[in-house]
């Protein structure tokens, strides 16, 4: 059974916690970790592009000169694409990013990352953590009172 060390908040360990086999045991499987990765990052787009097509371009729908006998060459609209100011052909619109990613597949993929936090001795356990203040100015730093143990592994240094 895998076990992890229990930290006190200056990061000294103080116990072990039981992890349970279920979830750290088997096959680390990388491409479900990297699908899922791939869905957070997708589903995090705003998808709001776009661009104006020929039907949308603020202008009049009449011919800009008759078709035949002026020298020219034939048009019909002033805003077709060819045209300066006029639509966009197939640009971007609005839409969804965002993948479906089946329930075996993100258990699967969660059990993955959490078997490699483990092997990288990534999972950290505290006792107890400091009480949130409420104030939100420093809401993006680590929390300073809480120390990280720094006998830890890096991920680069996994191999």
């Amino acid at each position: 059974m895998a076990q992890i060390d229990v930290h006190d908040l200056s990061g000294k360990v103080v116990g072990q916690v039981e992890l349970p086999d279920a979830i750290f045991d088997g096959e680390v499987k990388l491409h479900l970790i990297h699908q899922m990765v791939k869905a957070q990052l997708a589903a995090r787009r705003a998808g709001t592009h776009s661009t104006l097509t020929r039907s949308e371009v603020h202008g009049t729908n009449a011919k800009p000169w008759r078709q035949k006998g002026t020298g020219r060459a034939r048009a019909g609209d002033v805003k077709s694409p060819v045209w300066r100011h006029g639509g966009t052909v197939f640009g971007p619109k609005p839409r969804s990013y965002e993948q479906k990613v089946n329930r075996k597949v993100r258990r699967t993929a969660l059990k993955s990352a959490f078997f490699t936090a483990y092997f990288v001795s990534r999972l950290y356990e505290y006792e107890q953590l400091p009480e949130p203040t409420g104030d939100m100015t420093h809401a993006d730093r680590p929390d300073p009172r809480v120390a990280s143990p720094d006998d830890r592994a890096t991920p680069g240094d996994a191999a």
